[in-house]
């Protein structure tokens, strides 16, 4: 009779393996289960050592996330040598609606790694469509790993912005096919670059040098650049020189007309201009105001309103 107990524990203890087995086939398939963390942990939170905003791989050094930025802004922090292919990366700065206002590349500030990161900086002049804002900081080439994304936002607010648009401006309304502003994970595929300089002179007789005789950041910032798409008269984009004429601008594919506002004095060489932007492509643009003002000693300056 024990005998006959012990086969039928024995049995019992066969089947309950079996079931188990079974079990363990349904719920985790032919590659069988990893009793390791779970497979949902949280993503790795952008905010990096000392409070600051970042991933692993970047640290923003000198903003915080939602702090207010002003035209022209400087950004500093520090990335691993990877970000730096090409010795450089990119930063974007959108709207409220995800349409670009800024394009600049962030220069490294040394050759080698301190700690496993190299500082950077970046400075870029922007005129605000909205009240808050986006950084996008690009990667050149991704690494592919999902806890270290090739492309880190960092929402920003513009705390000037009902103060520079009280006078009313040409503002950008996304046609209705538009896709949603860019995520972490964005990489926009169908916009290009258009790139130039501006060059504002004469502003003093040629007889006198220094710095009063070079144009300012407000003389820049007072001839602003207006990109219309030629088959959409809603698609206006206005682009902001930077502090020394340099500008950038992403913009979607496509034929568009560049002009600025006539000045009263003087003339503008350059644009009125039509020029196409190819996705992926950067299109060049010099633009060379001429201020009217006369360079002789013995004849009167004609004033341009500086």
């Amino acid at each position: 009779m024990a005998f006959v107990g012990s086969r039928m524990f024995g049995l019992i203890v066969i089947l309950l393996a079996i079931g188990l087995v079974i079990a363990l086939w349904v719920q985790c398939g032919s590659g069988g289960c990893a009793f390791t963390a779970s497979q949902t942990a949280a993503p790795t939170p952008l905010i990096a050592k000392d409070n600051r905003f970042g991933t692993p791989e970047i640290h923003i050094t000198n903003i915080r996330q939602g702090d207010g930025i002003t035209s022209p802004v400087t950004i500093t922090g520090e990335a691993i040598p990877d970000w730096y292919i090409g010795g450089k990366f990119t930063v974007r700065l959108l709207d409220g609606t995800g349409h670009g206002l800024a394009y600049a590349q962030a220069q490294p500030l040394a050759k080698t790694a301190v700690n496993g990161f190299i500082p950077f900086t970046v400075t870029f002049a922007f005129f605000p469509h909205t009240a808050n804002g986006t950084l996008l900081f690009a990667r050149n080439l991704g690494s592919g790993l999902p806890n270290f994304p090739t492309t880190v936002a960092m929402p920003v607010s513009f705390p000037l912005y009902t103060k520079v648009t009280s006078t009313p401006l040409p503002t950008f309304i996304p046609p209705p096919s538009a896709t949603p502003p860019p995520s972490a994970s964005a990489t926009p595929s169908t916009l290009g670059v258009l790139k130039g300089a501006m060059s504002i002179g004469p502003l003093c007789p040629s007889s006198q040098t220094g710095d009063a005789c070079k144009p300012s950041l407000k003389m820049f910032a007072d001839r602003p650049i207006t990109a219309q798409k030629t088959d959409d008269a809603t698609s206006t984009t206005t682009i902001t020189p930077g502090p020394t004429g340099e500008f950038a601008q992403e913009l979607p594919a496509g034929q568009y007309l560049i002009t600025m506002t006539p000045q009263i004095l003087g003339t503008i060489s350059g644009v009125p201009a039509t020029i196409t932007i190819t996705a992926g492509k950067t299109t060049i643009l010099n633009i060379a105001v001429n201020t009217g003002i006369q360079t002789e000693e013995n004849t009167d300056t004609a004033s341009d309103g500086f």
